[in-house]
Formats: structure tokens, C-alpha cells, sequence
């Protein structure tokens, strides 16, 4: 009936405001019936299109998944056919290099070889030759003629353990001689050791006289030599009698003590480091008894310049250039003493060269082809090293800590399957050697301008204000702090001085002795009384 209301199925005004997705074409006849899961949708029912869609949605995950199981399958076995091929080039790569190892091995050992003869050529023409030289005394003869007055001094020395117990509880200061039983234990042992004394003493005064220190191999290249152990206990020997004649008030014979000690630290010279060492052991010994008689006695002006004059003759550094010199001809007669022998592997072992570093199969290492090629590729790398040693061996150590690589950095440089065993086992412990010679060099010079003190307090009778007018005094320039380039420091205090170094830690800590801390990090301090 006209203008009546239109009676409209339930829903139909939704679906009149709702707009449905558009259909994906897709084929009719593979729409699949309408899942229940699909009935219905966001909370409503869902429309025929929507259930048609994800009808064909569903069929078209179900058809694809076969497919993909089939490439993924073909993929694999591409990959795994790929990877074979690359592991059997590989293999046959190494299988090459292994064939082909021994003549690489033995074109490399010969460039080595070439390379060394290159440099030994270079080292001959220059001043330092690999040669064996004539060796050089430098306090005035060659070391084949010298008198053996030290030898027969040595020899003649009676020390038991418990002597060598006593001289050093005595050097550090552990035990005083105030002490009754000390001081008669220690008269005793100069009583027993008289003769000896009295040898060094007269070789002392002969300047062609050396103590010749050639170091004795033994199994294992950390060699040592009985005489250096002898010439330590000899300048303990005469640091005791210092400390006994100065405990009696013999001042004058007490510092001509020291002196003999000096005399017998400088015959410990030799072109090779652990002679300097030794030598450096014994000025530290000389330095600590002088300390000792100037601390709270006047000794004679003429003494004391003797002395300082003496001090101040003595070149540690050209010593210590002549002995890395020689150092590097001791590497190059071990590296030609394993290269002669008939088995080079087992004179290394013998030696105590440890193999097991080298991280290689040990049917390679002992190889005949190998061990050449290491022993020149190592001997290589020490000449390399000592030759930067030899061109630093001048410098102080303040300059030698700021300059690279170091021996540890160098070391450290080579490949894991080839460390330089010898190299390693050879090369002198380098900082350390730099550092030991400046601090026995600083001490020398405090001794020195302590002695100078003492003999402007006689001419005066008071200590200079400032180290320059001790210069202007003495007539001669002063020695300088190795430590920091600069004078000593020095200032009195009270009715005597003190005078000291950075020492090795390269600052000033303001006169705070090593002792204090028990180590070598404070200053190096020479104090006097009055």
C-alpha cells in the first residue's frame, strides 16, 4: 500500500552501512566450503565474501606448503654440495703447501742466511767487529796479561755460609756493629780472611792488575761465573773492614777502604753485560760504606779529593757501549755453537732452550729442514734487535722508557708458530740493564759531590749554599742527575747536607730515601750530619 512503511528483514540497516571487503580474484571452483572457524568475524557474523576469501586463503597456504618443502629440501642439499667442494679444496690446498713446505722452508732459511751474512758484513766494517777482538782493558792493559793478584785474592778467601750470612745482614744493615757480638764476629772473620785482604789491596794498587771474569757455561744458558760470586763476597769483605776501622776512628783508612773497593768494582770491566752488572753490584757496595764514613766524620781534604778525583775518571757509559758490544758477539758464537754441532736441536735443548713453546706438531719441530730454517729466522730476529740495542746503548734511561718497540713489545711481535726462542733466552734483560747503569752512575756522582762537600767544609768551615759555588770551588763542572738531565739536588740541613737523585721512578719525591719503602721507587739520597 502506497506511503505505508516497508516491513525490512532484520540486519538489512547494518548491512546497508557496512562496506565489505572487495574479493580477491580467485577461482570459484577451488573455493572450498566455508570453515566454521570462519562463521564469524570481529564478534559478528561474517558476510558470504568474507567466508569465501578466507576459504581461499586457507586452500592457498595448503598448496603452497609442499612446494616450499620441496626448494627447502633442494636448497640444503645445494649448500651441503658447496661446502663439500670448498673442504676439498682446502684439503687439497694443504696437502699442496705440506708437498711444497720443505723447499719454501729451505728458500726462506737461505734469504735468512743471505740477510745475516749481509749484516755480519756491515757490523765487521764498522768499529764493533764480530770478529774476536783483542780485548780491550780500559784501565790500561790487555786482559791476557794481567797479574792474577785477584785470582790469587779470591783463592785465598775463607768464607763459610755463615760468614756469607754475616757479610750480608751487615751490608743491609740488618745487624750493627755496636753490637759486641757482632762487632767480634765480624773482627774475627777480616782476621781469617787477612791474607786475602791484603792481596786485593796490593792489586788495587797496581793499575795493570784485573780481575778476568769470563763467565762458565754450564747446562742451561742462564750461565754464571763462581768469580763474580767471589768478587761480590770481596767487596762485602772490604766494605766490613770500612765499617770496622771506622767504628775504631780510623777515618782516613777507613775511606781508603772504599777506595780499594772501588778499584775492585772497575776491574770487574768486560765487554759483556753481566761483567757490568757485577761491577754495578759492587759501586752500590763502595756508594753505602762511603755514605757510611762521611755521615758523621771528616776525613782529610786530600783523601777525599783523591778520591772524588778518581770517581769522576770512571765512564760507565762507554763501559756499558762496549759491553753491549760485546754481548752481541756472545749471541753470535752461541748461534754459530748450535749451527756447527751435529745435532742443533739437541745442543739447543742442552743449552735449556724449551721447545715445547713452539705450538707445532713435535715430528715438524724436530725436523732437520725446520730446525734450520728456525735457527735462522732467529738468529735473524737477534741481530735485528741488537743492532737497535747497540744504537741505544749511549742513551740514558729517561730516554730509553719513551722509545719503541721495547724488548717485551718486539718479543711479543712474532707469530705463536715461530717465537724466537734463542732470541728471548739471549737478548740481556734490556730496561732493566739501562736502568741498573744510570742508578750506579747517580750514585758515583752523589759520592763524588759528597766528597767534594766534605773538602769545601775544611777550606770554609761551612757547606756551599748552592752546588754552583762547590763548582766554582773545585774548578771543574759537576756530574748531573741521569734520572732527569738536571744538577743534583742539594740543600743543607743544620750543620750538614743532603743531596740526592730522582732515582728510577723519574721524580722528584723530595729526598724520600728507597729505603723508606724498601724498593727502588723514592729518590736516591746521600745525607750527611756534619
Amino acid at each position: 500500500m502506497k506511503g505505508s512503511p516497508v516491513e525490512e528483514k532484520p540486519g538489512a540497516e547494518r548491512a546497508r552501512f557496512t562496506t565489505a571487503p572487495k574479493p580477491r580474484a580467485v577461482r570459484q571452483e577451488a573455493v572450498a566450503p566455508l570453515p566454521e572457524k570462519a562463521a564469524f568475524r570481529h564478534g559478528r557474523e561474517a558476510s558470504p565474501e568474507e567466508g569465501r576469501e578466507e576459504a581461499a586463503r586457507t586452500q592457498a597456504t595448503a598448496a603452497k606448503s609442499p612446494r616450499k618443502s620441496r626448494n627447502g629440501g633442494i636448497r640444503s642439499r645445494a649448500r651441503r654440495r658447496r661446502f663439500a667442494q670448498t673442504a676439498n679444496r682446502l684439503l687439497l690446498l694443504l696437502a699442496g703447501f705440506l708437498a711444497l713446505s720443505p723447499f719454501l722452508m729451505a728458500l726462506h732459511t737461505k734469504l735468512n742466511q743471505a740477510r745475516l751474512d749481509n749484516i755480519i758484513r756491515q757490523v765487521n766494517t764498522a768499529q764493533s767487529p764480530l770478529a774476536a777482538p783483542g780485548r780491550r782493558n780500559r784501565l790500561g792493559s790487555p786482559q791476557g796479561v794481567a797479574s792474577g793478584i785477584y785470582e790469587k785474592a779470591f783463592s785465598a778467601m775463607a768464607l763459610s755460609g755463615d760468614d756469607g750470612y754475616l757479610l750480608r745482614e751487615i751490608s743491609a744493615e740488618e745487624v750493627s756493629l755496636s753490637d759486641k757480638a757482632v762487632r767480634a764476629r765480624a773482627k774475627d772473620l777480616l782476621a781469617r780472611n787477612a791474607a786475602a785482604i791484603r792481596l786485593i789491596h796490593r792489586a788495587s794498587a797496581e793499575s795493570q792488575a784485573r780481575a778476568v771474569l769470563t763467565p762458565e757455561w754450564s747446562p742451561g744458558l742462564g750461565f754464571t761465573s763462581p768469580a763474580f760470586m767471589k768478587l761480590l763476597s770481596a767487596s762485602r769483605l772490604l766494605a766490613l773492614e770500612s765499617s770496622v776501622l771506622l767504628h775504631e776512628g780510623r777515618v782516613d783508612d777507613a775511606l781508603a777502604a772504599c777506595q780499594t773497593n772501588l778499584r775492585l768494582a772497575n776491574s770487574a770491566d768486560a765487554d759483556f753485560i753481566l761483567s757490568q752488572l757485577a761491577r754495578y753490584a759492587c759501586i752500590s757496595q763502595v756508594v753505602q760504606s762511603l755514605a757510611e764514613v762521611l755521615y758523621d766524620a771528616q776525613p782529610s781534604p786530600e783523601k777525599c779529593r783523591a778520591l772524588a778525583d778518581e770517581i769522576a775518571a770512571a765512564n760507565l757509559t762507554a763501559c756499558f757501549v762496549h759491553a753491549v758490544s760485546g754481548e752481541r758477539l756472545s749471541g753470535f758464537r752461541t748461534f754459530n755453537t748450535i749451527a756447527n754441532s751435529g745435532n742443533p736441536l739437541q745442543e739447543a735443548e742442552y743449552l735449556g732452550f724449551d721447545f715445547s713453546q713452539v705450538r707445532l706438531p713435535k715430528a715438524m719441530i724436530r725436523h732437520p729442514i725446520f730446525v734450520k730454517w728456525w735457527l735462522a729466522a732467529d738468529e735473524l730476529a737477534y741481530f735485528r734487535w741488537m743492532e737497535r740495542y747497540v744504537a741505544r746503548a749511549p742513551l740514558p734511561y729517561r730516554e730509553i722508557v719513551t722509545l719503541h718497540p721495547s724488548s717485551e713489545e718486539f718479543l711479543d711481535s712474532f707469530p705463536w708458530w715461530r717465537p724466537p726462542l734463542l732470541t728471548a733466552s739471549i737478548m740481556p734483560v734490556y730496561e732493566r740493564a739501562f736502568e741498573t747503569r744510570d742508578k750506579a752512575i747517580a750514585e758515583l756522582g752523589l759520592a763524588e759531590i759528597a766528597l767534594l762537600l766534605k773538602t769545601y767544609k775544611v777550606e770554609y768551615d761551612r757547606y756551599p749554599d748552592s752546588l754552583e759555588d762547590l763548582a766554582k770551588s773545585a774548578g771543574r763542572p759537576l756530574p748531573v742527575d741521569p734520572f732527569s738531565g738536571q744538577a743534583f739536588f742539594y740543600y743543607c740541613n743544620g750543620r750538614g747536607f743532603v743531596l740526592y737523585s730522582w732515582g728510577p721512578n723519574l721524580k722528584d719525591d723530595n729526598g724520600t730515601p728507597s729505603s723508606s719503602s724498601g724498593g727502588d721507587e723514592d729518590d736516591i739520597v746521600f745525607q750527611c750530619l756534619q
